[in-house]
C-alpha cells in the first residue's frame, strides 16, 4: 500500500515536471545542421551535389509574383519584393539559398522589414542560427523564433509575423522541417567511407602487396634491403602491373592485400548513388546514369522530374509564402509561381490541349473537355452541347444556339513541336544525303579522270533530279504540318497541296534554294581542288580533303534538311491556319540554342498577313526564304495561330 502511495506521489510529480517544463516557451533545436549537411553530403558526395544542384537550379528559374484571378500583378509591392529582396542580395541569390537550405536542412528562414505593414526586405536567416519557440498553450503553436541563443552579442527574439519560414514536413516534429538528405544520410556515409577506402587502397598503400620470403637468413639488413630495390625496380611501377615473375632460392610468395575484384566497389555505388537520387526525387537519367538512357525516356524524366518533385516543392513554397503574408494580400490576390518559361511544361500542356481538341471533336462537350483538363476557361452559351451535333446540324435551333466564332476561340494555340519537326528532319535528311552522294560520285570520278573539270557544271547537271526531290519533299512536309494546324473539321489536303504549289511557283523558292546549295558545294569542292593542286596534294587526299570538309556528309545533310523542312512545314501551317480562318500568329522560340534576334520575338503576336522583324530583316515564318542564311540556317523556332 505505502509503495503504490509513493508510486502514485512520483508519477504525479513527473507529470507536474512536464508541465513545469511547458510553462517558459523554450527553443526547439534542430541537431542537423547546415554545416554538417554541406561538409558531409554536399561537398564531400557527387551524388548528393548533383542532386541538390539539379534542383535548386531550375527552381531558381521559377519567378514568383503576386496575381488576382489570372492577372499578374507587377506592380504589387510583394512582387517586386521577389524580384528585389534587398539591397545586398540579389533574387537568385535568395531563392537559391532558400531552396539549397530546404534541401539540405529541411528548413528556410527569411527576415521580413516591414514599413507600415508592408514588407519591403527579405533578408535570409541560416537554420544553423534561428530556432522555432514552442508556445505553451496548444493553440499558441509557435510564439516566436530564437536568434543565436547563449550568444549574448547577437541572440534576438522575433515575433512569429517577423520571420519567413518555409519547411519541407515532419510527422515527428511539425515546428521543424526534414531534408531529403537526412533521409538518405546513411547512405551518403556509406558512399563516402567506400570512396575513402578505393582512394587509401591505390594511393596509401599502409600495407604491402606482397611479401617474398627466403628460406635463408640474411646476414645483415642491407642484404633484405638490396633484394627488395632489385625487385620493386624490376617488377614495379605501372609498367609492369599485374605481371608475374619467377625466382628461384626457395622464395615463396604472400598475398597481403585485397585483389582489385575483391576491393571493386563500383556497383554498390550505383546502388548507393540510385538511393540517394530517390530520397531527392531525381530520375537516374538526369542524375548522369546513362546505362539505359535513351533520348525518349530521358525526355518523359524530365517531365517526371517536374511533376513528381519540383512542383510539390513548389506547391508547398506557395502556401507557406501565402501563409506567411497573409495580411498583405487582399482578397482575391495570392503569390503564385510562373511555369510557362519551362520548354517541358510547354510541350505537355501542348499535348493535353490536342488530346482535349481530339475529344471535342469527337463529340464530347467542352464543358466536360475543360471540366477533365482543368483549362479555367469561363462558362459560354453552347458550351454543354455536342460539337459535332452542331457542326453537322442536327437541328438548325441547336446550330444557331452557339456562335461558330466561339469554336474556334476554344482551340489552343497550335504549333509545331520541336521534337516532331528533328524527327522529321532526320527523315528528310536521308533522302538529301542521297542526293548529295551522287554530286560525289560524279565529282570523285572526274578527280581520279584527272583532266581537269568544272565543278559547278557537274554539280548543275544534276539539278533536275534535286529539284524533283525537293518539290516533293517540301509539298509532302507543308502538307503533312498544315493539316496539323486546322482548327475546324473540313477536308483540306487537297486545296492545301494546291496553295503550296502556287506558293512554290510564284515565290522561285526551289530554283532559288538548290541555287544557293548548288553554289555553295561547287565553291567548296574548287576551293579544296585548287588547294590541293598548289600543295601538290595526291588524288586520293584531294578526294579525302573534300570529305573532311563535310561537302557531302550526313551533318550537312542534317543541316539542310532542317532548313528545308522547316521552311516547308511553317508554309504549311501558315497556309493551312489561312484556309481554317486563322487571323493571328505568334512565334515561338525553339528550346535551346536560339539566336537573340529571335529570342527577341519569342511571345510576340501580329496579324496573319504581317511580318516579323527577324534581326532587321522582314520575316513572315521561321525560316523564310527571304531571310538571309544567317537568320534560317538551323533554325528550329515556329509559330502558332489564334483566331481572336
Amino acid at each position: 500500500m505505502i509503495k503504490n502511495f509513493f508510486g502514485k506521489i512520483f508519477k504525479r510529480n513527473y507529470s507536474l515536471a512536464q508541465i513545469q517544463n511547458l510553462k517558459s516557451p523554450t527553443p526547439i533545436y534542430n541537431n542537423w545542421k547546415v554545416l554538417k549537411a554541406v561538409k558531409e553530403g554536399y561537398k564531400s558526395n557527387v551524388s548528393v551535389y548533383r542532386a541538390v544542384n539539379l534542383i535548386v537550379k531550375n527552381l531558381t528559374a521559377i519567378p514568383w509574383s503576386v496575381k488576382n484571378e489570372a492577372d499578374v500583378l507587377p506592380d504589387h509591392h510583394l512582387s517586386k519584393l521577389f524580384n528585389f529582396p534587398n539591397p545586398s542580395i540579389s533574387n537568385n541569390d535568395l531563392w537559391e539559398l532558400f531552396y539549397s537550405w530546404l534541401e539540405l536542412a529541411g528548413n528556410a528562414y527569411g527576415l521580413k522589414i516591414k514599413v507600415d505593414n508592408r514588407t519591403e526586405e527579405i533578408w535570409p536567416i541560416s537554420p544553423d542560427r534561428l530556432q522555432p519557440m514552442q508556445g505553451v498553450n496548444i493553440e499558441e503553436w509557435i510564439v516566436g523564433y530564437m536568434l543565436d541563443k547563449g550568444n549574448k552579442r547577437t541572440q534576438r527574439e522575433f515575433d512569429p509575423s517577423e520571420i519567413l519560414h518555409l519547411k519541407f514536413f515532419n510527422p515527428a516534429n511539425p515546428f521543424l522541417g526534414i531534408a531529403p538528405l537526412q533521409a538518405a544520410a546513411k547512405t551518403v556515409d556509406v558512399d563516402n567511407d567506400q570512396l575513402s577506402w578505393m582512394k587509401s587502397t591505390m594511393q596509401n598503400m599502409g600495407v604491402p602487396s606482397g611479401v617474398f620470403t627466403f628460406e635463408r637468413p640474411f646476414e645483415s639488413l642491407n642484404d633484405a634491403d638490396a633484394i627488395s630495390k632489385v625487385l620493386n625496380k624490376k617488377y614495379g611501377g605501372k609498367d609492369n602491373a599485374r605481371k608475374l615473375a619467377v625466382l628461384g632460392g626457395n622464395a615463396k610468395y604472400h598475398r597481403t592485400s585485397l585483389t582489385p575484384q575483391e576491393s571493386d566497389f563500383s556497383k554498390s555505388r550505383k546502388d548507393n548513388r540510385n538511393e540517394i537520387f530517390i530520397a531527392f526525387g531525381i530520375p537516374p537519367q538526369l542524375g548522369g546514369s546513362q546505362e539505359s538512357s535513351t533520348y525518349n525516356n530521358f525526355e518523359v524524366s524530365i517531365l517526371i522530374f517536374w511533376f513528381s518533385t519540383l512542383i510539390p516543392i513548389l506547391d508547398d513554397i506557395k502556401a507557406g509564402l501565402n501563409f506567411s503574408f497573409k495580411e498583405e494580400l487582399l482578397p482575391g490576390e495570392k503569390i503564385c509561381y510562373d511555369l510557362s518559361g519551362v520548354q517541358a511544361i510547354r510541350k505537355a500542356m501542348l499535348d493535353r490541349a490536342e488530346t482535349a481538341e481530339k475529344l471535342f471533336k469527337m463529340g464530347v462537350p467542352f464543358e466536360q473537355v475543360n471540366r477533365i483538363f482543368e483549362f479555367g476557361v469561363e462558362e459560354f452559351d453552347g458550351w454543354e452541347k455536342s460539337y459535332v451535333n452542331l457542326r453537322g446540324g442536327s437541328t438548325l435551333e441547336d446550330a444557331e444556339d452557339i456562335d461558330s466564332r466561339s469554336l474556334f476561340t476554344l482551340v489552343e494555340h497550335r504549333s509545331i513541336p520541336e521534337d516532331e519537326m528533328e524527327k522529321e528532319s532526320i527523315k528528310q535528311s536521308k533522302k538529301i544525303k542521297k542526293l548529295l552522294s551522287i554530286q560525289e560520285k560524279l565529282i570523285f570520278s572526274a578527280i581520279d579522270k584527272g583532266d581537269g573539270f568544272d565543278a559547278e557544271k557537274i554539280i548543275d547537271s544534276t539539278l533536275d533530279e534535286w529539284k524533283e526531290k525537293y518539290t516533293k519533299l517540301f509539298i509532302d512536309t507543308g502538307v503533312e504540318f498544315g493539316k496539323k494546324i486546322v482548327v475546324e473539321k473540313r477536308q483540306i489536303e487537297d486545296p492545301l497541296t494546291l496553295a503550296i504549289e502556287v506558293y512554290l511557283e510564284e515565290e522561285v523558292i526551289v530554283l532559288t534554294e538548290l541555287s544557293l546549295i548548288n553554289k555553295t558545294t561547287s565553291e567548296l569542292i574548287t576551293k579544296h581542288v585548287s588547294e590541293g593542286l598548289q600543295e601538290g596534294y595526291s588524288t586520293a587526299e584531294i578526294q579525302q580533303a573534300i570529305l573532311d570538309s563535310g561537302t557531302f556528309s550526313e551533318a550537312r545533310a542534317l543541316r539542310l534538311a532542317r532548313t528545308i523542312t522547316g521552311n516547308a512545314a511553317n508554309v504549311g501551317q501558315l497556309l493551312g491556319a489561312q484556309q481554317t480562318g486563322a487571323n493571328k500568329k505568334t512565334w515561338i522560340t525553339a528550346g535551346f540554342d536560339v539566336r537573340d534576334t529571335h529570342a527577341a520575338l519569342e511571345g510576340i503576336t501580329i496579324d496573319i498577313n504581317d511580318t516579323f522583324n527577324v534581326g532587321g530583316f522582314p520575316g513572315r515564318y521561321p525560316l523564310d526564304n527571304r531571310l538571309p542564311p544567317g537568320e534560317r540556317c538551323n533554325c528550329r523556332c515556329s509559330l502558332s495561330y489564334s483566331i481572336e
